[in-house]
This record gives C-alpha cells, structure tokens and sequence, in this order.
C-alpha cells in the first residue's frame, strides 16, 4: 500500500471510523480502553530502538503495540501538519511494527501469511514536542492463533477499527517520541 493511500485511509477513519471494536462473543467500546503503560529504549524491533504501548480494559484483556519511531514515515497533512506513519499487512511486511494482544482468554497476533486478513497501521498526529504532547492513531485486525491453520471462512479475528490515544508529557517522554523534534 503506498503511503498517500494509507494517509487518506487514516483519515477516514480519523474520520468516519467506528467506536466499537469486534472482539468475540461482544462488542467494546473503544472509550473504555485505557494506557496501562508505555515503554522506550533497552530493546529492538527490526534492529532499531523500539517504544511499546500497552493498553486496554485491564490485565486480563490488552494489547501492545510496538513500534520503531525512527522508522516511521514522515508525509505532510492537507493543512501541512507533520504527520508519521507505519503500517504492515502479510504484503507489506514492515519489520517496524507489531501487536499482539491476550483478550477473552485468546491470544491474537499480526500473522504474515498471505491468507490470513491482519493488518496494522500507527499514525502520530498532533505532534507538539515544546508541549510534549501528541495523538497516536491505530487500527488493526489480528488474528486468532487458535484457528491460524483453520480454513479462511472459520478464522477469529480481533478487529479495532480505530484507537486514539492522546500522549501527554510524561508518556511523551517515555515513548521516546522526542526523536520527532
């Protein structure tokens, strides 16, 4: 998927996204999700320093996002705000981002293979280094690992179709999202 596709994806769904995600046997509302915690340095996803965000409704059911922000691709928004993105589906295989999530008892995953429907993109908007403030977007589809070797139409998925999270100082910080400077 080519950048200017994904940004105008991201968009609609800034836009017209839902509020619910599908998770089995319910739905959640995404505003009862909240940051569990946040985390920079001291580890690597595809060679280069790596932030991760957990979060979700508690211990039991979350979902951690990883991902490189020296990595991620810097496009210019309508009214010429810097806008950073990073996005992986099985044909495009970013090494700059993960999720994995434990929900329901299940855990679910971003599987690499052609057959199965996972997805995940991040976007980072807002983006105020003086203020140390920031929103990260993202949505996703994960799959159950459970049924990864069922046939395609009795695969479980876990689909948020739209997160934001709005990071404040103290996360800022931590998430290491100083490097947007």
């Amino acid at each position: 998927m080519k950048l200017g596709c994904l940004f105008s994806t991201l968009l609609l769904l800034l836009t017209t996204g839902s509020s619910y995600a599908e998770v089995p046997n319910k739905s959640v509302n995404v505003s009862d999700l909240k940051i569990l915690s946040v985390s920079h340095g001291g580890y690597t996803i595809g060679g280069k320093p790596a932030s991760d965000i957990y979060f979700g409704l508690d211990d039991n059911n979350y979902c951690a996002i990883t991902f490189a922000p020296s990595e991620m691709e810097k496009e210019k928004s309508k009214k010429g705000q810097d806008i950073y993105v990073a996005y992986r589906n099985s044909s495009n295989k970013n090494p700059y981002i993960d999720i994995t999530c434990q929900w329901s008892s299940a855990t679910f995953l971003l599987s690499s293979k052609e057959i199965h429907d996972c997805h995940a993109s991040l976007a980072i908007f807002d983006l105020d280094p003086k203020e140390k403030t920031a929103t990260i977007v993202f949505t996703y589809k994960l799959l159950n690992i459970a049924t990864a070797n069922f046939p395609p139409e009795k695969l479980a998925y876990l689909n948020f179709p739209k997160y934001a999270l709005k990071i404040s100082e103290s996360d800022f910080t931590e998430l290491g999202l100083e490097i947007f400077n």
